[in-house]
């Protein structure tokens, strides 16, 4: 499974990817500094999901998604918003925008591992065969 992470945070790109690994081994993760190297990477290969953080330079996530759900060949991608907010406001707003949903950065590595399992699962569930 291909999944893309845009985030500029060095730090929280590599806890990110160190979960990952250890939740999903076999999963390919592509990284993007910006929402703008996001969306040309978009148009050479295309992911499961998308983890975006909303607080980015030159675009913010919101924009960023905005583009996405508003192109027909992007559209169907589903998109978690993953960032440092919480409040209600964004919860409801992310879901009127089209993301699959918004998760708050966990600050303990086991609990995005917890995250990012149940979310890939909902995703792309386990073939049983």
């Amino acid at each position: 499974m291909l999944i893309m992470l845009c985030d500029d945070d060095i730090d929280d790109i590599e806890i990110f990817q160190e979960a990952l690994s250890e939740t999903l081994p076999n999963t390919e993760l592509l990284v993007s500094n910006s929402c703008k190297d996001l969306i040309s990477a978009l148009k050479i290969t295309k992911p499961a999901i998308i983890f975006l953080d909303i607080n980015m330079p030159e675009m913010s996530g919101w924009d960023c998604l905005r583009h996405l759900k508003s192109d027909p060949d992007l559209k169907d991608i589903s998109v978690v918003l993953y960032t440092t907010s919480s409040s209600k406001r964004d919860i409801d707003f992310a879901k009127e925008s089209g993301a699959y949903r918004l998760i708050t950065k966990p600050d303990r590595f086991k609990d995005l591992r917890k995250v990012l399992s149940g979310i890939l699962e909902e995703i792309a569930p386990p073939n049983p065969n």
